[in-house]
């Protein structure tokens, strides 16, 4: 197998520990160890394809914590702005791509650590723009949770709400942009046993990540999260 997926792996199961507990970051784990081998597009589209595991994984563990209303108005706009945004993905410079990923990655990093919060009422045009715009960014970087997950906590969710809310979101998210790569894909040997194994690894990660949530410090591990997130924008940019 290529040596990228198997340093990938082992990767994909701390990082889907990790993410549990945050409440996101798998994708940013992916893409990152990606980069040192693949282009920026590529790698995007490689989270994409393993990360549909971890939406499946962290919709069977935390589907019956989502908020059914918001995950219905949101995902009216996100779906199809996804696909759309996915088409763009192949359009664009690869250079521009790794611009407006690595600057999102930074005002992510920021917007968490500095004390300022947003309160955003979910109504139902909330929802429908909030929706429209992270589906479409989500489509073109691959990776919707830099939007995604503080539009969510606007809504002043609960813990266990915002991760049963957000996997929901995701999952189909991810369906929706994968369907828009899928095209595009060159179908390897090896991509298709990464994609097998990496199973697995996400799913007995997110089982442990469930595990620890109610023991664990969120913050040290937002903390291990957003420095992983620098380096990664870093990396990107440079």
């Amino acid at each position: 197998m290529n040596d990228a997926y198997l340093v990938l792996l082992p990767i994909l199961f701390v990082g889907s520990i990790v993410s549990t507990i945050s409440g996101s970051g798998l994708g940013i784990f992916i893409i990152v160890t990606l980069s040192f081998f693949e282009d920026i597009r590529t790698s995007v589209v490689i989270m994409s394809l393993v990360g549909l595991w971890m939406g499946i994984s962290k919709v069977w563990h935390f589907h019956m914590h989502a908020d059914k209303r918001i995950v219905k108005w949101y995902l009216v706009t996100c779906v199809p702005a996804a696909y759309i945004g996915g088409q763009l993905l192949y359009s664009l410079p690869i250079r521009a791509i790794e611009i407006v990923l690595g600057v999102l990655l930074l005002v992510f990093v920021i917007t968490r650590i500095t004390p300022l919060r947003f309160h955003v009422n979910p109504t139902i045009t909330n929802l429908l723009v909030l929706g429209g715009v992270n589906g479409f960014v989500a489509g073109i970087v691959g990776y919707g949770a830099l939007l995604r997950a503080p539009f969510i906590l606007s809504f002043g969710l609960l813990k266990d709400a915002f991760v049963g809310t957000a996997s929901i979101i995701t999952l189909a998210t991810s369906i929706s942009k994968v369907s828009a790569y899928v095209s595009h894909v060159e179908w390897t040997r090896d991509l298709v046993w990464l994609i097998i194994l990496s199973g697995p690894c996400i799913f007995f990660g997110v089982r442990i990540g469930k595990k620890l949530l109610p023991y664990v410090s969120k913050v040290v591990f937002e903390a291990m999260l957003l420095s992983i997130i620098v380096i990664g924008a870093i990396r990107i940019l440079l």
